[in-house]
C-alpha cells in the first residue's frame, strides 16, 4: 500500500507541476521567467508536508489533516 500511495502521490504531483508551469507559459506576462522560479521554490512546502505525514503514518485522520494543511498553505503560497 505505501508504494501504491507514493506512486499514486508522485504521479499527481508530477501532473500538477506540468499543469502549473504550462499555465504560467500560458497566460503570464513574466518574459525573464522570475515568476516561475518563485513557484519552483514552493515545492519545498510539499516536501515539509511529506516529512510531517511520514510521523503520522499510524493515524488516517493525521494523514488526512497534514494532507490538507499543507495543500492550503501551498495555494496560499501561490496565491
Amino acid at each position: 500500500m505505501l508504494l501504491l500511495f507514493c506512486m499514486v502521490f508522485a504521479a499527481l504531483k508530477l501532473i500538477s507541476d506540468t499543469i502549473l508551469e504550462l499555465s504560467l507559459l500560458f497566460f503570464s506576462r513574466d518574459s525573464e521567467g522570475k515568476a516561475l522560479n518563485s513557484v519552483r521554490k514552493g515545492s519545498v512546502i510539499y516536501v515539509i508536508g511529506g516529512a510531517c505525514s511520514l510521523f503520522s503514518v499510524q493515524f488516517i485522520f493525521g494523514l488526512g489533516s497534514v494532507f490538507i494543511a499543507t495543500n492550503i498553505v501551498a495555494l496560499i503560497y501561490f496565491f
